[in-house]
């Protein structure tokens, strides 16, 4: 199901797309959403844990593809398998997988696009580069992978047995969460992302479905195309990403030809999350050339000041208790005044 970005209230139309992707198709709204009007277009490749109306009901990722929409038009879809697309048939390799990205810009009309990918996106992205210079404008890969498991000459990452024991305590708490937390570790705290972390997973895939997925991804290996990618590429990582290597960027960044590496700081691999200006304010000028700051939230704001005449002698006299229930009091009065509308004069 591919989502063009940006949203717009007039078109909320469902249809298939070839190999089975669902997409809908809006200016400002979700399911083929057409987000912005700009004259670059961006194909996000997403995860698999994607289902694409809730994924944009957390407020960050929201505003993050506003951003994006501010100077393109983005285009979203969920991969065959997960939210609304067609279940997984058989074991499809990951070059059969990257075909979507090309019935999805067939179906949104789209010859040439800058592609960006992100964890197990990421692979596909890459690929896709490679396949297609001639309908990559440019790369951008953000805290993901070229190989999932280890091998003898890539050895930051998990071993397979490691893997395997990840998906098993993934499929068996699926549903909860806890996946998505994983990749934003600074907002485990949040109880509202919690439980939209916690939908997302449940309307993203089913756990069966999930463990096929879990094994497809250890399958991905695209290290022998990087060296072919010939489209302008940038690698962004932060530094301290707790759950994909850095080591990830740095490979690479060494591989694929006069690739560009951006070192960012925090340790979320969820884009959206942490000082996500400093990730989108590059792609922007990278892309365009250029770079707009967003504009500081202002707020125009009263502050009320209130004393207690002879507090000190007050509060001696009445003891902590009572006064405690008069500072109670005293409060319910002042926020009952401020509410209220005020008094004409004269």
């Amino acid at each position: 199901m591919p989502c063009v970005w940006p949203r717009t209230p007039d078109c909320n139309v469902c249809r298939n797309a070839a190999h089975g992707a669902l997409r809908q198709e809006r200016r400002h709204q979700h399911r083929l959403r057409d987000h912005g009007d700009g004259p670059l277009d961006i194909v996000w490749v997403p995860t698999w844990i994607s289902q694409c109306e809730h994924l944009f009901a957390e407020p960050t990722i929201a505003a993050e593809f506003d951003r994006l929409a501010s100077f393109s038009r983005v285009i979203v879809f969920d991969r065959r398998g997960s939210g609304l697309s067609d279940p997984i048939l058989g074991a499809p390799t990951l070059e059969e997988q990257m075909d979507d990205v090309l019935a999805v810009m067939k179906a949104t009309g789209s010859e040439h696009a800058a592609v960006i990918g992100s964890l197990e996106g990421g692979p596909m992205a890459a690929l896709f580069a490679a396949t297609h210079p001639d309908r990559t404008q440019a790369l951008v890969l953000y805290a993901t992978f070229a190989r999932a498991t280890w091998a003898p000459d890539y050895t930051w990452t998990w071993t397979k047995e490691e893997r395997d024991a990840a998906g098993e305590q993934l499929v068996a708490n699926w549903g909860q969460g806890l996946t998505t937390a994983g990749v934003a570790p600074g907002r485990t705290g949040d109880p509202e992302f919690m439980d939209w972390a916690a939908r997302l997973e449940r309307l993203a895939a089913s756990p069966a479905t999930i463990a096929k997925i879990i094994k497809l991804i250890g399958e991905f290996d695209v290290r022998r195309v990087l060296p072919s990618i010939r489209v302008p590429t940038l690698v962004a990582h932060r530094r301290g990403d707790t759950f994909i290597n850095f080591e990830h960027a740095l490979y690479f960044a060494e591989h694929i030809p006069n690739a560009r590496l951006l070192e960012l700081e925090g340790s979320d691999s969820l884009f959206s999350s942490g000082d996500s200006d400093a990730f989108l304010g590059e792609v922007e000028e990278f892309l365009t050339g250029t770079r707009h700051e967003r504009e500081p939230d202002r707020m125009l704001a009263t502050v009320l000041f209130t004393d207690i005449c002879k507090s000190t002698e007050r509060a001696a006299e009445l003891g902590d208790a009572r006064w405690r229930d008069l500072l109670g009091r005293h409060d319910e009065l002042v926020a009952a005044r401020a509410r209220s509308p005020p008094r004409p004069r004269g």
